[in-house]
């Protein structure tokens, strides 16, 4: 593995202020693989940054592709305010092609100043990279930590094959790269001289202050539990096989203490962890209302006293940030994107990839409870003033103009 060197001022600091542009707007594509619920903050996060790119004056528009009869988990229905060009798929779906979207890009991609492509290992990409280098419209590549290791050794075989024909003339003709944390950097693999790599976290909305009370009550979650969990796909990614033996130990010493994971998976996956759940003996304490948004979303965030990521791998994790935006103390793996963030603004807890770890984590934190609010208001400090859209949007247009300046 190795590492990016050439790291953007960007990480540093950032950019001396620059002249206005011209009278005119800037005008931005996202172009993502498509923003289904199921594919979690992935497909939130071009919605997100649109939207926030809208808010600052950017012209931005978002088009991707969508499975056929697909558009009620559409996530765009939750962003009307971000103009979204969603094309049906065609074959083979397993990849998310789209002749539509490749027609649509090579038609209309040139009435944009600058693309964002997001992920890499699929067609969409592809259809960008192939219509901007046509119509010589520069793009950044933003990688979703899919030149992570552990990432790369998913499908390993096709990727291998992939990577030579595509994957290397993606990077290569890229205007740079796009990390949104240290841990995204430090973890990706090289595969040629890359362009300048830029670290601009997601802009995250804040998210709404919910009714912790009404959602314990509504759950059977009693009022004095000490609840910990998470919240995002019910997925290997997220090792609750760490998380559910590490809490039945922690339960032991803590009768008080509630596992809420709030979320969906596959069908099959889940029932494996309703298993282990079983296994572990804690399944009277333990609550998954599935997947909710909205006020009951806001409310579950709010339930929770202890807010625990200890994921194999996470690039960046909303789910995080949005829990030190209401106040909330974190323990988060060093897998995490944003446990930097969490430690270094003293807000919670990091831990390894290991029951023992989490274990132990659980544990000093529970000797540390009286730390608790302290810890939650250094994190949303930090949100406040390092992950909202006020705070990382500027960066991110500022990031634009100095690119388009310098064609």
């Amino acid at each position: 593995m190795n590492t990016f060197p050439n790291t953007s001022p960007m990480a540093g600091g950032g950019f001396a202020p620059l002249k206005p542009r011209s009278g005119r707007r800037l005008k931005v594509l996202h172009l993502a693989v498509n923003v289904e619920r199921r594919r979690g903050g992935t497909a939130q996060a071009p919605l997100t940054v649109c939207r926030a790119l809208r808010e600052l004056g950017v012209d931005a528009h978002l088009a991707c592709g969508i499975t056929p009869g697909a558009q009620q988990q559409s996530l765009a229905r939750d962003y009307p305010d971000v103009p979204t060009f969603e094309l049906e798929g065609s074959f083979p779906s397993r990849f998310h092609a789209s002749s539509k979207l490749r027609d649509w890009l090579y038609s209309e991609v040139g009435n944009y100043d600058l693309v964002e492509i997001h992920e890499m290992f699929s067609f969409p990409p592809n259809y960008g990279h192939g219509a901007c280098v046509r119509r010589g419209v520069p793009y950044l590549l933003n990688t979703h930590g899919a030149l992570n290791p552990s990432d790369l050794r998913k499908r390993k075989l096709l990727k291998f094959f992939y990577r030579r024909p595509f994957l290397i003339p993606l990077i290569r003709d890229a205007i740079g790269l796009k990390a949104t944390t240290e841990y995204e950097i430090q973890t990706m693999r090289t595969y040629v001289k890359p362009p300048p790599v830029h670290l601009v976290p997601l802009p995250v909305e804040p998210p709404p202050h919910g009714d912790g009370a009404a959602f314990r009550s509504k759950h059977g979650i009693p009022a004095n539990a000490v609840v910990l969990g998470c919240v995002g796909r019910i997925d290997e990614q997220k090792a609750l096989e760490l998380l559910i033996p590490a809490f039945a130990a922690f339960r032991k010493a803590v009768p008080s203490a509630w596992l809420l994971l709030v979320g969906k998976g596959s069908p099959a996956y889940t029932a494996s962890i309703q298993q282990l759940i079983a296994k572990e003996g804690v399944s009277d304490c333990t609550t998954m209302p599935g997947w909710i948004t909205g006020v009951e979303k806001s409310n579950a965030m709010a339930a929770y006293d202890l807010y625990t990521q200890v994921s194999w791998r996470e690039n960046f994790c909303i789910a995080v940030a949005e829990a030190m935006g209401i106040g909330k103390p974190c323990v988060v793996s060093d897998q995490v994107g944003l446990a930097s963030n969490v430690l270094s603004a003293k807000s919670g807890y990091g831990c390894q990839t290991s029951v023992e770890s989490v274990l132990a984590t659980f544990t000093r934190a529970w000797t540390e409870r009286h730390l608790w609010p302290e810890l939650g208001r250094r994190g949303k400090q930090h949100f406040e003033s390092e992950l909202t859209i006020s705070a990382t949007t500027p960066r991110l247009i500022e990031l634009y103009e100095r690119i388009l300046a310098r064609r």
